[in-house]
């Protein structure tokens, strides 16, 4: 009697452990998606942040124009890494 009270609570306890192991690999899941998509959010904004200030120093004019066309490919580039 004393064997089965024992082995049922190995099993709850088991089984706690694997849920804990699922939450925790999900969410390490969700940390490595996020921290993608902000990787490459950050660098595309960086990046797009130096084309604009290069491109506005050699024709002011076109300052909008460029701003415009950044802001379609970074949420292009959002886009796809949330597809992962």
């Amino acid at each position: 009697m004393a064997m089965n009270t024992k082995s049922k609570f190995d099993l709850i306890f088991y089984d706690i452990n694997c849920k804990q192991i699922y939450h925790i690999i999900l969410y390490k899941i969700k940390f490595i998606k996020f921290f993608l998509f902000f990787l490459v959010f950050g660098i595309h904004s960086i990046r797009s942040i130096i084309f604009v200030t290069k491109l506005h120093a050699r024709n002011p004019a076109s300052f909008a124009a460029a701003s415009t066309s950044s802001c379609v490919t970074s949420t292009e580039l959002s886009a796809s890494v949330f597809a992962l």
